[in-house]
């Protein structure tokens, strides 16, 4: 039988791949000898990795590039797909136009993401809620930072701990739904 582990979708040149219809339904039923759903199951993404090992020199050391190309409907911020990321430097005190961006990175599909990295939530075990909720915020301020190429860099502390505070109300709202 073997290991389980995810089949390719499609082996081949990076320009096909980076084509690559994500609109379809997922395989995995099928690969697991179970019929078709009756419903649509598509999948969330795909991840296109290069054949050969592949080194990238980047400021946090060498990685092995992996590009994600993944449905709109598994996003996980809010905002129109095809939004540009800002060219203007903010004021060191100028959060208020900051706050409606970044509580758009706080959704129930990144909080899946965190789950599924972590585990799954147990409401009674308030070390565990702590640990997911710890996680899930450094997971929205951190993508939000490199979505908008470090603008968080540039705000005083006092600004950085009234966001993170923000995110955190918006996050224990999102986890005590569970």
């Amino acid at each position: 039988m073997g290991i389980l582990h995810a089949q390719p979708l499609y082996v081949g040149e990076f320009n096909q791949a980076i084509d690559f219809d994500i609109n379809i339904n997922s395989k995995i039923p099928e690969q697991l000898g179970l019929p078709a759903l009756d419903i649509d199951n598509k999948i969330e993404g795909v991840v296109i990795k290069p054949i050969k090992t592949i080194l990238i020199e980047t400021p946090k050391g060498k990685i092995r590039p992996i590009l994600k190309k993944k449905s709109q409907a598994f996003s996980e911020d809010k905002r129109y797909h095809q939004a540009t990321k800002w060219s203007y430097k903010i004021n060191q005190d100028d959060i208020n136009f900051l706050m409606p961006e970044i509580l758009l990175f706080v959704t129930e599909n990144r909080l899946n993401n965190t789950i599924s990295k972590i585990g799954e939530i147990n409401q009674n075990d308030e070390k565990r809620v702590a640990q997911i909720l710890e996680a899930f915020i450094a997971d929205v301020i951190e993508s939000f930072n490199e979505e908008y190429d470090g603008i968080l860099e540039d705000v005083s502390e006092n600004s950085k701990n009234l966001i993170v505070e923000k995110v955190k109300s918006e996050a224990k709202l999102i986890i005590s739904r569970r």
